[in-house]
């Protein structure tokens, strides 16, 4: 049920609890829920989370670039307080990036790879 929460053991999870309704894709400019990013994985996408205070403006500008690049399957939304500037998830998947190289071959390489595949409306 959308509003139910569940304990995932970190703030970028890669696995657990979801809603049955699939979490909208693309670019947010305000942060999602960890509810909202299990879900996205679950149907396939990739969640790309970055550091606000510690991503710099190029590579957020890129970052925008690479998700809204592809058509589907990508999220990209704010998180304070990572350990990394970037982290990307999938369906039990966790890379951590200091910048922008290696998020474009983690999303092509790892999206539509969760149990199942939904649909994922563009975001907001």
């Amino acid at each position: 049920v959308v509003g139910s929460t569940f304990e995932y053991g970190t703030s970028t999870p890669t696995s657990g609890g979801y809603y049955k309704d699939g979490q909208a894709c693309g670019v947010f400019e305000e942060e999602i829920t960890a509810e909202e990013a299990a879900t996205a994985i679950y149907y396939g996408a990739v969640v790309v989370w970055y550091d606000p205070e510690a991503v710099t403006a190029a590579d957020l500008a890129e970052l925008v670039v690479t998700v809204t690049g592809y058509n589907d399957g990508v999220v990209l939304s704010p998180q304070a307080g990572l350990e990394s500037p970037i982290i990307a998830t999938s369906w039990r998947r966790l890379m951590t990036f200091d910048g922008i190289d290696g998020v474009d071959e983690f999303i092509g390489t790892y999206r539509y790879r969760g149990p199942e595949r939904g649909d994922c409306p563009t975001g907001a």
